[in-house]
């Protein structure tokens, strides 16, 4: 694969993306903890003070034999 969703997301223009390493800086700003996971209720509030619109979350996994499952859900922070 050559290139991240993340990267094109950013290299589109259409989209500001926040990588992790940003978010642990605003998970900690908002005191969220041990937790350290995002849920819908805590993405609204990361997504407000990133300045976001919404924010997709989501997980990926590669299998032995090399494939690729995603998972992802699009919230609606504004």
């Amino acid at each position: 694969l050559g290139m991240t969703l993340a990267g094109a997301l950013r290299n589109s223009g259409q989209f500001a993306v926040v990588e992790r390493h940003q978010l642990a800086t605003l998970l900690k700003e908002q005191d969220l903890g041990a937790s350290g996971r995002v849920d819908d209720a805590t993405a609204v509030r990361i997504g407000k003070i990133a300045g976001a619109q919404y924010m997709l979350l989501g997980t990926y996994m590669v299998q032995p034999d090399r494939e690729m499952q995603v998972t992802t859900r699009l919230v609606d922070v504004a």
